[in-house]
């Protein structure tokens, strides 16, 4: 799970045009905000109460520059998540794909079977699966999942095998298969992300 906090992190830190935006129940990292910046349990509430105009909401959220990375901060407990439901889940999901604030959001979700996952997968441009070599089982098992889903075979998945461990038979088992060997989890506590111009190419090529 942090293995896929730290690519999101990466990814929203290759620019500033880029957004990060957690949607776990239990996120991974926080990154710095101010007290009483407003945070995810507000864009909830504002649309439970089918206020309108959730873009002006969202972009009342957004922090710049946490070590360099653009993102609206976690909610306040995950029970303001859990209280979504499908439909407002997906009116969330639309305002951020048709918001034009940022040129790519960076949605770091909770992978599960749930309704709100599969409409968060459906709805991505991309979906961005790091893993690593040494257990290859659940992330085949994962695949073959997927692949069932709509719109599997247009080149929406992405694996990304991370750490420097290869195994050349995992490459015939995937259509797009990535490879950051130099991607490891962030420590829970973490500075400025500074991605080497080889690293910013091979994240550039995810997108």
């Amino acid at each position: 799970l942090r293995l896929k906090s730290t690519l999101a992190l990466w990814l929203a830190r290759m620019n500033q045009d880029h957004l990060y935006v957690n949607l776990e129940a239990f996120p991974s990292y926080f990154l710095k905000s101010e007290p009483g910046d407003k945070n995810l349990s507000d864009i909830f509430y504002h649309i439970k109460a089918a206020k309108g105009n959730l873009a002006i909401a969202l972009e009342s959220t957004v922090c710049n520059g946490s070590g360099g990375i653009c993102h609206i901060p976690p909610m306040d407990n995950p029970g303001d998540l859990w209280e979504l439901n499908d439909g407002e889940n997906r009116i969330l999901a639309e305002t951020l794909l048709y918001w034009g604030r940022f040129s790519t959001i960076i949605a770091d979700i909770e992978f599960n079977t749930s309704p709100r996952t599969l409409q968060w997968l459906e709805m991505a441009s991309h979906v961005l699966v790091p893993f690593t070599a040494g257990y290859p089982d659940p992330i085949l098992r994962m695949k073959s999942m997927l692949s069932s889903l709509p719109v599997a075979g247009t080149d929406k998945y992405r694996w990304v095998l991370c750490g420097a461990d290869y195994h050349e038979s995992l490459k015939d088992e995937f259509e797009s298969l990535h490879s950051l060997p130099w991607l490891q989890e962030l420590p829970q506590r973490f500075g400025a992300l500074n991605p080497e111009k080889h690293a910013l190419e091979q994240l550039k090529a995810l997108l």
